[in-house]
């Protein structure tokens, strides 16, 4: 594989946006289009750049790492293949109702949780079962990213997705619940047919890619007197990613379920001989339902963390053992939080240095159509990365197109983020996983094009005819 295609891909991204903004005037809407003169780029601030992102966003960098040192010290347990091989076992007879399965399951999942780039968690693991029931490095990573942007391109209830959206335009969840619906559904029914036919493509052909199994880890060996039994292993994945879940879905706003935020209060008021014990131990920490934004990740984190010590203590893996194996899982992952950061220099660049209003205004005028304001938003997924960030920066513009349906521009907004995603080279998912699974970046995009037109076909012809009755 030809080295850091990825960093060469983002460099390039950056240079063309820099180049740009010595072109364009930039913008900024506050009620109405303020055109302020050129702002360029210099050279002193991008080399500055990157350290004042790794500032913004460490949490999401510290996350990656956690990620690697997690599945590093179920290596180090010596059953984590063991625990493959049997899961494997179980379904392989019945390996590609598995594989659609696991496919649909991630996207529900995306679709109704705040989870999105969270489910980076997951990855390694499903990839690795999808990798030993037979299928190829493609096919996984289109069950678990491809899978999980189909479901943020039908969310449904995700905060992370609607919530700064909704705050916006003053939508609701469930306003056009029907229309994110269809399009989780044509999206999964088009996801799970492309995989098929690629499926039956790498049949036909006989070509078995056995560099993907590389990516599976080699079955390790258990010392004397320790525990050797994988459903320890089993249990722990399950509860962190429920963890992970439960903390995510917005209980309170649309279940109106007040559960967890009382049950939090109740603990923080208890105390012992007089002394708010809890209330001070806990102090920081927020209610499951509220685990969204930026903040999410750090709770993301210490989840992981702390599961982690309940697998050395199950293990008995010792304290200098556990710290080295924890320091080489987070080195591993590191060239993945590095392109997590560049992906985020684009962000803070763009949001600096303002020409993407100034270039839609050109391109879209003041009304609004389906087209036009999807295609500017195609773009402006690409260089915002963030969907949280994104719609602080320019749904307010959109929405001050004539003609607008807020409805409409909601779920277009976020549909088509989504869709971006799935070959936008700044798109976090996307990037760390082929980072992560040594895959080039083009030939991702060679293998995943077709479906990302049949997915953007899909959601500007279902928001057209919704714009239009």
């Amino acid at each position: 594989m030809k080295k850091h295609d990825l960093f060469k891909i983002l460099g390039i991204v950056i240079l063309v946006y820099v180049v740009l903004t010595w072109i364009f005037d930039a913008s900024h809407y506050s009620g109405f289009l303020q055109v302020v003169g050129k702002e360029e780029v210099g050279l002193g601030y991008l080399i500055n750049v990157p350290i004042q992102t790794l500032g913004y966003f460490s949490y999401l960098f510290v996350f990656i790492l956690a990620i690697g040192a997690f599945y590093e010290l179920l290596n180090a347990t010596g059953l984590y293949r063991k625990t493959l091989d049997a899961i494997v076992k179980k379904i392989k007879k019945h390996k590609q109702i598995a594989l659609i399965t696991i496919t649909v399951l991630i996207a529900v999942i995306s679709s109704v949780t705040g989870l999105e780039v969270g489910m980076l968690f997951i990855f390694p693991f499903v990839i690795s079962l999808i990798i030993l029931l037979g299928y190829d490095k493609l096919t996984a990573l289109a069950a678990t990213v491809g899978a999980t942007l189909v479901g943020m391109m039908g969310s449904t209830y995700s905060y992370n997705s609607y919530g700064i959206v909704n705050s916006i335009l003053g939508t609701t969840y469930n306003d056009g619940i029907v229309v994110k619906l269809i399009l989780l559904v044509l999206g999964i029914l088009l996801l799970v047919g492309f995989m098929l036919l690629h499926i039956r493509k790498q049949k036909n052909q006989k070509d078995v890619n056995k560099e993907a199994l590389e990516l599976v880890p080699e079955k390790g060996e258990t010392r004397k007197g320790v525990c050797k039994h994988i459903w320890p292993i089993i249990t722990i994945l399950a509860v962190i990613f429920v963890v992970l879940m439960v903390g995510t879905i917005n209980w309170a706003n649309v279940y109106e379920i007040d559960f967890f935020d009382k049950a939090l209060e109740k603990i923080n008021e208890t105390t012992i001989f007089g002394y708010p014990l809890f209330d001070n131990l806990l102090s920081g920490i927020t209610a499951f339902g509220s685990w969204n934004g930026p903040s999410k990740f750090i709770y993301f984190t210490g989840t992981i963390l702390i599961f982690s010590i309940v697998i050395a203590i199950v293990y008995k893996i010792g304290l200098n053992k556990y710290l080295e194996t924890i320091a080489s899982g987070a080195k591993k992952n590191l060239k993945s939080a590095v392109i997590m950061v560049l992906a985020y220099v684009v962000l803070v660049i763009v949001s600096s240095f303002p020409v993407f209003l100034t270039i839609t205004q050109k391109v879209t005028g003041e009304t609004f159509n389906v087209a036009t304001t999807g295609i500017m938003n195609l773009f402006g997924s690409a260089l915002y990365v963030d969907i949280y960030y994104y719609p602080q920066y320019v749904l307010e513009y959109f929405a001050s197109f004539k003609d607008v349906n807020p409805n409409v521009l909601s779920v277009l907004f976020v549909s088509i983020y989504s869709v971006a995603m799935l070959i936008a080279p700044t798109s976090i998912l996307l990037i760390t996983t082929l980072q992560n699974t040594d895959t080039k970046y083009v030939d991702w995009v060679k293998f995943i094009w077709k479906l990302f037109l049949a997915l953007l076909l899909v959601v500007f012809i279902v928001l057209l005819v919704y714009f239009l009755i």
